[in-house]
Parts: structure tokens; C-alpha cells; sequence
């Protein structure tokens, strides 16, 4: 899951929602990676949302299919 950070450069979150809007992953976000990996297994096939927040505020969505 590809992700950019804000030009402050601040770390931030990355929560993943199933279509039922609950959190079921969160991660960690900073500048030294742009990418997450989930990995087969990791959560069942189906549609999710991710959200990165940094400083209190959305900065990007996302709507993705995960197939197993």
C-alpha cells in the first residue's frame, strides 16, 4: 500500500478499515519507506480503506480488494 508524507516530514498513522468501517490494522507510517506489505493471510479477501493521518488530519484514502 503505497503512501506519501506530508512536506513536514512528521511520522504518522496508517489505519486499515474493512467495509463494515472497523479499524483491523494499524501501522506506523514515516519518510524512510513509502510503501506498507500485507501479506497473504494477513487479513481475508475483501474490500478495504485505508486512511493515513498525520497531525490529527486525514492526509490521503484509499479503497482497495484484497484477494488470498
Amino acid at each position: 500500500l503505497p503512501y506519501d508524507i506530508p512536506n513536514n516530514g512528521k511520522p504518522g498513522k496508517m489505519n486499515v478499515y474493512n467495509n463494515m468501517g472497523q479499524l483491523v490494522k494499524q501501522f506506523e507510517i514515516d519518510e524512510n519507506f513509502k510503501n506498507i506489505i500485507l501479506f497473504k493471510g494477513d487479513l481475508p479477501s475483501g474490500t478495504y480503506i485505508y486512511i493515513t493521518v498525520h497531525d490529527g488530519e486525514v492526509s490521503a484514502s484509499l479503497k482497495f480488494i484484497l484477494t488470498n
